[in-house]
């Protein structure tokens, strides 16, 4: 599926693109992100836009907890986080919010009365884990973030194809992968290095939940197979 150009997609990039360079005398656009800042991702676009943008970035986050039962207790954090947004915006003034996650911060995103919102579906499905006794609190999170979201960010295919099972305006999805650009590297199939050698990139960390197993299985098969 090819990345949507919309009209929303279109207005985001008038609004906020229109001077990428720093000038004199021009207001920098203001962001405010809701997300782990902590995350080199996060940090890596967020520093790219100011460095080569005319933006600056106010941020919110969950605390980070360390133990199961102080997670437990971000369920409470997060009912009071609606109040503590609505006031960091009043101070801040921010021209647009970005939040990822569409379960938890894009829905304190579309909440918040901010517009235009952009927010990120990070996997497949944000309703994870998929047995969780919150499953239906979180359906809710997620459509209600979908349907007032001014862009939804889905980082390959397979995402925007669950996304479309939960919206009917698909005009406002747009599709860009995220990851390693391949075309960095060269590899030469004709080096006796490399020949009959199955090659893969890991761009996650090694958490049972994202089945490296089951992909490093799936190799050992084609390997059997001559591939």
């Amino acid at each position: 599926m090819e990345t949507l150009q919309t009209e929303a997609i279109r207005q985001l990039n008038q609004r906020f693109y229109a001077q990428t360079e720093h000038s004199k005398g021009i207001k920098p656009r203001k962001i405010l992100f809701l997300g782990e800042t902590f995350r080199a991702d996060a940090q890596t676009w967020m520093n790219g836009l100011v460095e080569h943008g005319n933006f600056e970035f106010v941020t919110w986050e969950l605390n980070q907890f360390g133990t199961s039962f102080k997670r437990f207790l971000r369920h409470f954090e997060f009912l009071w986080a609606p109040i503590a947004i609505r006031i960091l915006i009043a101070k801040e003034k921010p021209d647009m919010i970005i939040a990822e996650r569409t379960t938890s911060y894009g829905f304190l995103a579309a909440a918040s009365g901010v517009r235009p919102v952009a927010i990120a579906q990070q996997g497949i499905t944000d309703i994870y884990p998929l047995d969780s006794p919150l499953l239906p609190l979180k359906e809710f999170l997620q459509k209600y973030a979908f349907k007032k979201a001014t862009l939804i960010h889905a980082w390959g295919p397979a995402m925007a194809t669950n996304i479309a099972k939960k919206i009917t305006d698909m005009s406002k999805v747009m599709v860009m992968p995220k990851g390693i650009d391949l075309s960095f590297f060269a590899f030469d199939d004709n080096d006796s290095r490399y020949a009959k050698k199955i090659r893969g990139i890991v761009t996650r960390s090694l958490l049972p939940d994202y089945r490296h197993v089951v992909i490093i299985n799936a190799c050992s098969i084609l390997k059997r197979k001559g591939y």
